[in-house]
This record gives structure tokens, sequence and C-alpha cells, in this order.
């Protein structure tokens, strides 16, 4: 029962890792494509930054 929990436990660990890692990776993709598109436009610096961070605890 204890392995049982710490393998879904590590499993959580590991699935919420991959998805800030990831959501890190797109926003910095989408702030350097909208630095380079605000860069064209006379120097408008209008950036806007959207993290959403869905972390749903288990229910038992």
């Amino acid at each position: 029962m204890i392995y049982m929990i710490a393998i879904l436990a590590s499993i959580f660990v590991i699935i919420i890792t991959i998805t800030l890692i990831w959501s890190l990776w797109k926003y910095l993709r989408d702030d350097t494509r909208n630095l380079k598109n605000s860069l064209k436009k006379d120097g408008n610096m209008d950036t806007t930054i959207n993290i959403t961070i869905n972390i749903k605890p288990k229910k038992k």
C-alpha cells in the first residue's frame, strides 16, 4: 500500500514538473515572439504575460 502511494505521488510530481517546464518554455517562446513583433512596431513594448497553473488535488 505504501509503495502504491509513493508511486502515485512520484507520477503526480513528474506530471506537475513536465507541465511547469512546458508552460515556461511556451511562455518564453511567446514572449520572444511578442518582443520581436513589438520591436517591429516602432518599439512598442506592450507585452502581456499570462501564466495559468492548474493543480488538481486527488480526491479520496
